[in-house]
């Protein structure tokens, strides 16, 4: 598999990154998976059990066994308690990112951190040569991480994604890409 032999964990000057655990679930649900703020832009709704937290942790340990996406959790070093997570995707030689952060952590250049980290693995360990990411037109936060990491913006995907805060009409996205060599 592709991830198989790889020391999946990171670190930053200030973040510990590492694979999800099942007992992870009550601090993924209490830190960010449950705040509305965090959710708004994401393609699920706030979870309201940690039996949420649960399947999703679940669903990405069967990702990464499959060799199609790693997800990482995002602490920071020194610290107890879990503070968000990144996930890539991957299809051959390509990548493509997402990312959630509890909302007292939002401009402090935490994921943008913990990005820059993910995209250099991905060069380095799976030899990712492109790495894509996409966030609502609305949701500039991320938009400025993706540019703060090199990206380039393609421009506006129109009905991208449905964002369960905003209803069931799929929402324009920013498109961003960057090439790793």
């Amino acid at each position: 598999m592709r991830f198989q032999g790889i020391n999946l964990r990171l670190e930053t000057a200030r973040l510990e990154l590492r694979p999800p655990e099942v007992e992870d679930a009550a601090e993924v649900f209490t830190s960010y998976a449950s705040d509305p703020a965090v959710t708004k832009y994401m393609l699920f709704a706030p979870h309201t059990d940690v039996s949420e937290a649960d399947t999703f942790i679940n669903l990405k340990q069967a990702q990464l066994a499959a060799g199609e996406a790693m997800t990482w959790m995002i602490r920071l070093r020194g610290e107890p308690g879990l503070i968000g997570a990144l996930e890539l995707r991957v299809i051959e030689q390509r990548g493509d990112v997402g990312f959630a952060l509890a909302k007292a952590y939002w401009g402090r250049g935490i994921v943008a951190e913990a990005l820059s980290a993910v995209l250099e693995f991905g060069r380095t360990k799976l030899g990712l040569r492109h790495v894509t990411g996409m966030c609502d037109t609305e949701n500039l936060q991320s938009a400025r991480v993706f540019e703060k990491c090199g990206f380039r913006n393609l421009g506006v995907k129109p009905r991208a994604n449905v964002h369960p805060a905003f209803g069931a009409e799929p929402r324009d996205a920013l498109c961003f890409d960057r090439e790793l060599e």
